[in-house]
């Protein structure tokens, strides 16, 4: 096994806050609805093509969390540590003021997620890139090399950890869409920080990932 470390992020699948475009980072709320159960399931069966796993992370929303549950019951069998461990560093952005708050109010026209995110600046309580930054960054800096992680977590985070990784500020991040359980696989490796995207907003993995996978971490 070699001194790479490899983030396969997933976001949770479709959720009752995605069906009503509401803004949302509290805890308790927005479940998965049965199309994001059904996603969840797939993005499962993509990763059963993996012979080992080392560790499972998600942010503690109630829709990360089922998704994470719902993986992890699918293929327990391929992991080294079969908890799933809860990590704020992944937890959407902080809202603020515009927690519950519903997208069409933001953003009655144009393009939402520049809209919200102007919004989130604008708004003194809410969470800004820099922070969300830094703690994706202390998550990644967290893990040990040699190891393969699938990460359950949100659409501004895993945009976050992208923008790292093609070495892209704030506003170029915001042209990249994130797709409820989607994959993103990030490959850490040789002093490099910020790590080199393998797959961005995929919705499975490519065999030739699969191979690389399995071939460095199986």
């Amino acid at each position: 096994m070699g001194k790479e470390k490899v983030i396969v992020y997933v976001r949770h699948g479709f959720s009752s806050g995605n069906e009503s475009g509401e803004l949302s980072s509290r805890l308790g709320i927005h479940p998965l609805t049965d199309k994001g159960i059904e996603q969840a399931r797939v993005a499962g069966e993509a990763l059963s093509k993996l012979k080992r796993v080392d560790k499972m992370a998600a942010s503690p929303c109630e829709r990360t969390k089922q998704t994470a549950h719902i993986i992890m019951d699918m293929i327990k069998d391929k992991f080294v540590d079969k908890s799933i461990y809860l990590d704020n560093r992944l937890i959407e952005c902080g809202f603020g003021g515009l927690e519950g708050k519903k997208i069409e109010d933001i953003c009655p026209k144009g393009y939402p997620i520049i809209a919200i995110t102007e919004a989130v600046d604008k708004d003194d309580s809410s969470e800004k890139f820099e922070e969300v930054r830094e703690r994706v960054r202390n998550f990644t800096a967290s893990l040990r090399d040699g190891t393969l992680t699938i990460a359950v977590s949100h659409a501004y985070p895993i945009g976050v950890a992208i923008a790292d990784a093609l070495g892209i500020g704030k506003h170029p991040m915001l042209g990249i869409w994130i797709d409820n359980a989607s994959f993103t696989i990030l490959r850490f490796g040789n002093g490099n920080r910020n790590g080199t995207a393998m797959e961005i907003n995929y919705p499975t993995i490519i065999d030739e990932h699969i191979e690389f996978l399995n071939n460095t971490f199986g």
